[in-house]
């Protein structure tokens, strides 16, 4: 009988614990790591849900599903050239720029002409690809079918 094992059961023990100890660490630290971006992306996710639905309810006809008040409409984008006026008016956090545009279906900026001079149907901040929040709503404005669209960044 041989004295010389490869493994006693000591060495094993001391091995899976120190095992199953870095492997709680790394489940345990990797959360922590990533945390900060999404909690961020679905803070603003969640701010350009609730600006687009106020946006949206402020804008609508009485009378029709999506479909938009042209005077409300242009009102809005009078009123809001800057974020800091939709900030001001939909409760959002001075940290956020907020930009919001009627698009056509295609993605080009409308013009709206009801009442006075033609305006761009686009409020806020300029919009240069930042990464942060985007919701979409679909309306109709004069029979046509329009995006209503909100970045939050």
């Amino acid at each position: 009988m041989s004295r010389d094992r490869a493994q006693t059961q000591q060495d094993f023990a001391v091995g899976v614990s120190i095992f199953l100890l870095a492997t709680l660490f790394v489940f345990a630290y990797l959360p922590s790591t990533l945390a900060s971006s999404d909690a961020e992306i679905e803070q603003q996710s969640y701010a350009a849900d609730r600006l687009v639905a106020s946006i949206f309810t402020n804008v609508t006809a009485e009378d029709g599903a999506n479909q938009l008040n042209r005077t409300r409409t242009r009102r809005f984008f009078v009123g809001h050239d800057d974020s800091t006026a939709i900030r001001a008016n939909y409760s959002l956090p001075t940290t956020m720029s907020a930009n919001v545009t009627l698009e056509t279906l295609q993605g080009l900026t409308v013009d709206l002409d009801a009442g006075g001079p033609t305006i761009t149907a686009a409020a806020g901040d300029a919009y240069a690809e930042q990464v942060g929040a985007t919701t979409t709503r679909i309306v109709r404005l004069g029979g046509t079918r329009y995006r209503l669209v909100v970045r939050v960044w």
